[in-house]
């Protein structure tokens, strides 16, 4: 929903939680894995924006470049997990993967 409000959700393959499955996977770095495997997803194309430590730990788990969206409602930038970039507003996001080059 926030994406469609946003105008952001055509710009997707489509938005996964654990609930998504059935049975409902345990973590969400079992999401991305499954995810990562059901669109065939080359991770060193590709990126997980989140606003938490866990995100940024699903996508560290699977190989997947980071970036934390910062105004969101977690704190993605613990330090412990790498962080391939950070966004202040999603309308940051193309220039970050231009700069990722992805």
């Amino acid at each position: 929903l926030i994406l469609e409000r946003h105008g952001g959700a055509d710009g997707f393959m489509g938005v996964y939680a654990l609930d998504a499955f059935d049975p409902p996977l345990p973590n969400k770095a079992a999401v991305v894995a499954r995810v990562v495997e059901l669109h065939a997803i080359a991770t060193t194309r590709s990126v997980l924006v989140g606003d938490s430590v866990e995100d940024a730990s699903a996508a560290d788990a699977n190989g997947v470049p980071f970036i934390a969206a910062m105004y969101g409602y977690g704190h993605p930038d613990s330090g412990k997990h790498p962080v391939a970039a950070r966004i202040d507003v999603l309308t940051d996001l193309p220039a970050r993967l231009v700069d990722l080059a992805l």
